[in-house]
């Protein structure tokens, strides 16, 4: 992660407002992935969120990506920094 430049940070306890990514993604998480279905078993909803985790990063377009998907919107910064 280092090499993509990610940092760890850490927030206060009980401060969403201080990690609004992350607060937006288990928002997106739950209203589109889990209160949509009804589980039968633990088992079968970690399946789905894992699913859903994929999902999220691999086809579901980003409006903070330029309303692409995460793969897209790497590849074509790989590409512009290639370019400079």
């Amino acid at each position: 992660m280092r090499i993509l430049g990610v940092k760890q940070e850490f927030i206060a306890m009980n401060t969403p407002e201080q990690n609004g990514h992350m607060e937006s993604f288990h928002k997106t998480l739950k209203r589109e992935y889990v209160w949509t279905r009804n589980f039968q078993s633990f088992q079968e909803a970690a399946e789905a969120i894992q699913e859903a985790y994929l999902d999220y990063n691999q086809h579901r377009i980003h409006s903070a990506l330029s309303y692409l998907i995460p793969y897209e919107y790497l590849t074509k910064i790989k590409v512009t920094e290639n370019d400079s």
